[in-house]
């Protein structure tokens, strides 16, 4: 699939779920912004129908909420360290990179931002803390993109 915008920025997460939701909410942020070569979108979980979908771009940035220490963090999945595909009801980031390189080849760069969200219960507001880390994944993941644009 070909695609004008060369960045996909991918937001998982549960809205219904308080800091669940962060990513949706870093990807409305985003959005806002307008980030040339960029597109941004959503989704509840990663499902194996989105390979297809998302084979044309040549860097995919997952946002993900994580009970990690650090805030945000952005990383660079390595195809060689990747689990072995294996399908079952949920995938996470890199068991859906794993099927994503297996099945929509190379040339794709993969990468996965995890925000730090301390309140996963029933709620749509996020936590204060889960709200402030959002913000910081705006910040960073905008100066991401302006660095891979640079580069590229």
């Amino acid at each position: 699939m070909q695609t004008a915008a060369d960045i996909c920025i991918l937001g998982i997460g549960n809205p219904l779920r308080r800091d669940d939701g962060i990513a949706p909410r870093v990807c409305e942020a985003l959005e806002g912004r307008q980030l040339p070569g960029v597109e941004v979108r959503t989704c509840h979980q990663l499902q194996p129908e989105m390979v297809d979908e998302l084979s044309g771009f040549g860097d995919i940035l997952l946002i993900d909420a994580s009970v990690q220490e650090e805030p945000v963090l952005i990383t660079t999945l390595d195809v060689g360290s990747l689990p072995s595909v294996g399908f079952t009801h949920q995938l996470d980031a890199r068991r859906f990179a794993a099927l994503f390189f297996r099945f929509a080849g190379g040339g794709t760069r993969m990468h996965v931002c995890t925000v730090s969200g301390s309140d996963f219960g029933y709620g749509l507001e996020p936590s204060p803390q889960g709200r402030l880390n959002a913000d910081s994944a705006v910040a960073r993941i905008v100066q991401w993109v302006e660095d891979r644009t640079a580069t590229d």
